[in-house]
């Protein structure tokens, strides 16, 4: 009885101990980072990060955030205070659209050339996130050389502390 027993143990501890199957499937995987566009002056200016296993954009949490004279603001929760909001047209609207994975810029102007722009993709408990690659705001005439995207994003799930 007694080795039945802790065969039993043991089995239970080996299983509690391996991830569950859907485990994989619960982690945001990122498809397709914001891209560097050039947007005209003026215009809204779009970006998208694209999750593979969201394809309701509502799984996960999406929180964009903007690189501004090498200072990271939390673009999807701005400060009317923000430096970079003076580069737009906030009255006209602006920030996470209908899904969470699209943010937007209204009536962006040439101050935010050469911004950054990136997203981080939450699990609803907070507990793994992963980073997009930053991607260049870039504003101008069409005559604008475009870099090609940063590659700086390892797309590996990250577990917060």
């Amino acid at each position: 009885m007694k080795k039945i027993l802790a065969v039993l143990i043991s089995v239970l501890l080996c299983l509690s101990l391996m991830p569950s199957a859907g485990f994989a499937d619960d982690l945001p995987v990122i498809s397709n980072d914001p891209q560097n566009l050039r947007w005209p002056e003026g215009s809204d200016a779009y970006y998208q990060c694209k999750v593979e296993n969201d394809p309701g954009h509502e799984k996960f949490l999406y929180q964009w955030y903007i690189v501004y004279n090498n200072v990271i603001y939390n673009a999807s929760g701005y400060s009317s205070s923000d430096p970079w909001l003076s580069f737009c047209d906030p009255s006209k609207g602006m920030g996470v659209g209908g899904i969470g994975n699209v943010f937007y810029i209204s009536g962006i102007k040439s101050g935010l050339n050469g911004a950054e722009i990136y997203c981080i993709v939450k699990t609803p408990d907070n507990k793994y996130f992963v980073e997009s690659a930053h991607a260049v705001i870039m504003v101008g005439d069409d005559n604008m050389f475009t870099p090609p995207r940063d590659q700086r994003s390892p797309h590996g799930q990250v577990q917060a502390g």
